[in-house]
């Protein structure tokens, strides 16, 4: 993800939001505005005042959010020609979107949208696993690291996902994503009665007021079960090649892909 290095136009609006825009703003509009710009055919949400998280969305009764990852296809502007525009346009996309050079605030910004940014960039992850997730795939997607990041975390979530085609990379991180899918999927159909917490070694004590012990040395076996089995299964399968991946891609800030790569290899651990 990248960020507006100069300013195309003065900007309209000092306030702060995360403007996810609406089926409208694809009529009346022929290209992604920059996000200070946008005054219409867009919903406000996440005032930075309190710090308000991504998750309180849902209070907004907001049933369709889809997330958009893409390449910027230069620096001051990640959709010069309108093309990846007209992908978004022709999905005709029953819901709200979010495209970060129009849904989050860009350079130059004020204070208050400095503070927001940063903000929305920690609990960015927390946004991208609840929603849906259309790729604008390019021949450099997989050399970027802000689209492994959001590749990764919205993997389950990508509509798209069978378009996608890449030699090499994208094959490698398909296979260890499925490898962590059905790993989870497995442990949370263990037992119905558990909840997706319930194998966590700090639970154990609240679980003894819910169930008996018996229950949870069963649970917990049939875990470690499955998850050996897993590893059996999968043990070929080079991790390293997923941490190569992360560590020779490219991002416009090294700060950034410090952060990118600290979560990445936590993720995978």
């Amino acid at each position: 993800m990248s960020d507006l290095n100069k300013d195309e136009d003065k900007p309209k609006d000092e306030t702060c939001y995360m403007k996810l825009l609406k089926p409208s703003y694809f009529q009346n509009n022929v290209r992604f505005l920059r996000c200070q710009m946008i005054l219409n055919d867009c919903e406000f949400r996440s005032e930075v005042h309190g710090h308000v998280g991504m998750l309180s969305l849902a209070k907004y009764d907001v049933k369709k959010i889809l997330f958009v990852s893409h390449r910027w296809l230069s620096d001051v502007n990640p959709d010069p020609e309108g093309v990846q525009f007209n992908k978004i346009k022709d999905l005709s996309y029953d819901g709200l979107v979010f495209y970060d050079f129009s849904s989050i605030p860009q350079r130059p910004r004020t204070h208050q949208e400095g503070e927001f940014f940063k903000f929305f960039l920690n609990e960015m992850q927390k946004f991208i696993v609840l929603y849906d997730v259309y790729v604008i795939n390019s021949d450099d997607y997989f050399d970027r690291s802000w689209c492994l990041f959001e590749f990764t975390l919205g993997y389950n979530n990508i509509i798209n996902i069978n378009e996608i085609e890449h030699p090499s990379v994208f094959k490698v991180l398909k296979k260890w994503l499925d490898i962590n899918r059905d790993y989870e999927i497995t442990r949370l159909n263990i037992n119905e009665k558990f909840d997706s917490d319930f194998a966590e070694f700090d639970r154990y004590e609240e679980r003894y007021d819910l169930y008996s012990g018996e229950d949870l040395k069963f649970a917990q076996s049939e875990l470690v079960s499955k998850r050996n089995a897993f590893i059996a299964e999968h043990r070929d399968f080079d991790v390293n090649k997923v941490l190569k991946i992360f560590d020779d891609s490219l991002c416009t800030s090294g700060g950034d892909k410090d952060q990118i790569i600290i979560l990445l290899r936590n993720l995978i651990k």
